[in-house]
């Protein structure tokens, strides 16, 4: 990346430069200058030679024959003036120094593990995440989550909701760090917000004592601690009182309600499916951020039927579940779900206007 932001200016200088050394010097001129640019260019890669060769380097000679293939391809340029040896020596560039700089490796070769990240997977529980307290640890920044399969509470996105902002202030973390970059927390670990987080594993550079985490030694200098109390992927709650027609929902502390655990039968990423156990009218409760494109289905005694999505303690997704609903059904369906209709609308123009195009040489050869 430094390489191609620095390339740029300079071919950009270098352009500027050819334009102007070409629309002010006399032809002789302008030879004398292609002949010792050229000569230059040629002067430099021979030393090269010379040097690896004294100092036992190993040399690629099919880049050096490429080289002189440019070399040769510019001058002849010069004194010809054809375009198609431009295209030439630009072909010879890609092959012999832009190729090599492509970074490029194999999947088997990446280094994907390490004893640390190991033990954070034998660790974390099943659809839970970890986070990492303050003042944090130098390993595992944020951008390396979904590379190692490991789901935290940690980002760096530049474009993160406010309901994620919402969410790490309440665990004690900080999002205005390069860009709403998140990589610790500081929160109360018996907290509800903390607890329905759904965090279970916490990982510090120090020693943490508190009733709601277990120790489970410590690894390459970060000590690892189990989140006794969790709410889990999802719970079921029965509020004393809910109003069907509210948009947000804000419940102090759904432990001091009555409560259940619902159980994920499906999972497809954007298609969702959990078995509730059947009550009075609910609340369901995700722990994953709100999107108002999620789209809920509920099955109830009268068959499947829509329900209605709502936002929790403004970051959690929610559901509000009819009395003796058995199962939801949660499906993703954002609008850049539909973006193959405008593929389509294009398709269609193009052929409606090859039929036009068509009908018009039909006719004029009648003619």
């Amino acid at each position: 990346t430094p390489l191609g932001t620095v390339m740029l200016p300079f071919t950009v200088i270098s352009m500027y430069g050819i334009d102007l050394l070409v629309k002010r010097t006399q032809n002789g001129q302008l030879f004398g200058a292609v002949f010792l640019g050229g000569a230059g260019i040629l002067i430099t890669i021979i030393i090269g030679i010379v040097f690896g060769i004294l100092q036992n380097h190993s040399i690629d000679w099919s880049r050096v024959a490429g080289f002189f293939m440019i070399f040769v391809l510019l001058i002849v340029q010069y004194k010809k003036n054809r375009p198609i040896l431009l295209v030439a020596a630009l072909g010879v560039v890609l092959v012999t120094t832009s190729s090599p700089l492509i970074l490029k490796q194999e999947q088997s070769q990446l280094v994907m593990s390490s004893p640390l990240v190991e033990k954070i997977r034998g660790n974390l529980p099943l659809d839970s995440r970890f986070a990492v307290a303050a003042p944090g640890i130098s390993s595992l920044p944020p951008n390396f989550n979904a590379t190692l399969g490991l789901a935290s509470i940690h980002s760096k996105n530049s474009l993160s909701s406010s309901r994620y902002h919402t969410l790490i202030k309440s665990l004690g973390g900080d999002v205005n760090t390069y860009g709403r970059h998140n990589k610790t927390i500081e929160p109360n670990y018996s907290g509800s917000m903390f607890w329905m987080s759904n965090i279970g594993l916490i990982l510090s550079p120090q020693k943490i004592n508190h009733q709601n985490l277990d120790s489970l030694g410590q690894e390459s200098g970060v000590y690892f601690y189990r989140v006794k109390s969790r709410m889990g992927e999802s719970i079921q709650v029965l509020p004393l009182q809910l109003d069907i027609n509210e948009k947000e929902i804000r419940f102090d502390d759904p432990r001091n309600m009555t409560w259940f655990t619902s159980r994920k039968v499906l999972d497809q990423g954007d298609l969702l499916e959990f078995e509730i156990k059947p009550s009075k009218n609910s609340v369901f409760i995700l722990s994953q951020k709100f999107h108002g494109d999620w789209e809920a289905l509920v099955e109830t005694n009268h068959g499947w039927q829509t329900a209605k999505t709502v936002e929790i303690n403004g970051v959690f997704l929610g559901v509000l579940l009819p009395s003796e609903t058995h199962r939801l059904r949660l499906d993703f369906k954002p609008l850049s779900r539909y973006a193959w209709i405008a593929h389509i609308f294009w398709m269609l123009l193009i052929l409606l206007i090859g039929f036009r195009l068509r009908s018009k040489y039909l006719q004029e050869k009648l003619k």
